[in-house]
């Protein structure tokens, strides 16, 4: 049998990065250093980390899996999961850029007005509905009925895919 290797063997615009039970990055594949730059030897409280306790109140309730909506200022959007196993934290980052946009035109295809799909873009990012509320500068109503036009106009299986993505980065949301 042939051995793993996270550096040829994994998709190659994943992000990897381990750090230590302290968050001390261990090691980083290319994507993440271009991700998130250069933090072999460091402590690593950006993105993916802000905000994330590995050392719980509880113990025994740090370890296990997390999935967060990262956004970094320049404005790319990542899935992270975030494995701890009690002595080491693993995290991959899966880019959502390109996928946005792929969102972006099945919304299209499915009659999406030119001001939901404003909406849809920043959902899809993984912004909250304040958030896009402030950016759009419209109110949290407006915000909902644009939402609600959207939902009507894609097939179900899509919006609850939709809604369930949204219900899991309102628990783990990363400041932007």
């Amino acid at each position: 049998m042939s051995k793993f290797n996270i550096e040829d063997d994994f998709s190659p615009e994943v992000g990897i990065c381990l750090k230590d039970a302290e968050k001390k990055v261990l090691f980083q594949n290319e994507p993440c250093i271009q991700a998130c730059g250069e933090k072999n030897g460091t402590i690593c409280e950006k993105s993916c980390m802000s905000g994330y306790s590995p050392q719980g109140s509880l113990p025994g309730l740090a370890e296990g899996a997390q999935v967060r909506s990262v956004r970094k200022s320049s404005g790319e959007s990542f899935d992270a999961v975030i494995m701890n196993d009690g002595k080491k934290i693993l995290t991959m980052l899966f880019p959502l850029n390109g996928k946005i946009e792929l969102g972006i035109e099945f919304a299209k295809a499915h009659g999406v007005s030119k001001r939901e799909l404003e909406v849809f873009h920043l959902v899809l990012g993984g912004f909250s509905n304040s958030k896009i509320s402030q950016k759009l500068r419209i109110t949290q109503a407006t915000l909902k009925t644009h939402l609600n036009n959207v939902y009507k106009k894609l097939p179900e299986d899509s919006i609850q895919e939709l809604k369930n993505r949204r219900r899991k980065a309102r628990r783990f949301r990363s400041p932007p």
